[in-house]
Order: C-alpha cells, then sequence, then structure tokens
C-alpha cells in the first residue's frame, strides 16, 4: 500500500485547486484539526472517485470560490434563523449527498460513549470551520459530477 505521503501527492496533482484551497485552510488550524480536515478531504473525495464511472472533473478555482461564497451567504442567512430552522435549513442544504455529509458529521462530532474525552479531541468552532469547509468541497463536487 501506499503511504500517505504519496497519497497525498496522487490527490494533489489529481486536484490541485481543490488540494490548494483546503490545504491553506487547514495549515491555519492548531492542533489535530487541520490534520482531520485534510484527512476528510481525501475521504470525501473518495467517495465520489468511487461512486463515479469516469474519471472525476478538476474543480477550478472558480467553482471553488463559489461554492466558498454560496457557503458564506447561507452562514449569514442560517445565524439569523432559531434553533428549529437552523436545523431545517442545514436539512434542505444536505439533501444532494446526504450520507457523505452524515460521514463528516460523525468524524467530526460523533463521540464514542466507549471511550474517555481526551485532549486530543478538535474544539466545536474547528469541528463547525471543518464543516462548513467541507460543505464547499462536498458541493463542488457533486456540481460538477451531476
Amino acid at each position: 500500500p501506499e503511504d500517505a505521503a504519496q497519497v497525498m501527492f496522487s490527490f494533489s496533482e489529481a486536484q490541485p485547486n481543490l488540494f490548494g484551497f483546503v490545504l491553506s485552510f487547514a495549515e491555519e488550524m492548531e492542533g489535530e484539526a487541520g490534520e482531520l480536515c485534510t484527512y476528510l478531504l481525501y475521504v470525501v473525495y473518495q467517495m465520489f472517485a468511487n461512486a463515479s464511472a469516469s474519471p472525476l472533473p478538476m474543480i477550478s478555482d472558480e467553482e471553488i470560490e463559489t461554492q466558498y461564497q454560496q457557503t458564506c451567504q447561507l452562514l449569514q442567512r442560517l445565524h439569523e434563523l432559531d434553533e428549529d430552522e437552523h436545523t431545517a435549513g442545514m436539512e434542505v442544504e444536505i439533501q444532494h449527498q446526504p450520507h457523505v455529509f452524515q460521514y463528516v458529521s460523525d468524524a467530526l462530532f460523533g463521540v464514542d460513549d466507549d471511550e474517555p474525552d481526551d485532549e486530543s479531541e478538535i474544539s466545536e468552532e474547528d469541528g463547525g470551520e471543518i464543516f462548513m469547509m467541507m460543505k464547499c468541497v462536498i458541493d463542488a463536487l457533486d456540481e460538477a459530477t451531476n
């Protein structure tokens, strides 16, 4: 099996714009949050690649920027809503790829009750930021493949 560095290099060659966008975001995070962000990028990409009958198209900088702007606008709208409206709004936003979003959510916020809490967990703020970054990635890949 390929080692992690080779896998990430191959991924960065296949999707340099997507990889660079998320990596620049992940590098600003502290501790394990940046590593988790990069890992989730790779896993999400592989989900789309494995589900596609043909190679995934390269995601352009413009497509990434569009998704990022749309996600920022969504955050502004959701911030103004009460909790029930916020939840309903997010359910609508994730309807195109619910299983991929569920995986990301579980990886970020899922709690294993058998494991004691430890200091390696990421903060709720970092988790929220990573989730929204992955939303950009998922939406860009979904749009490119549909």
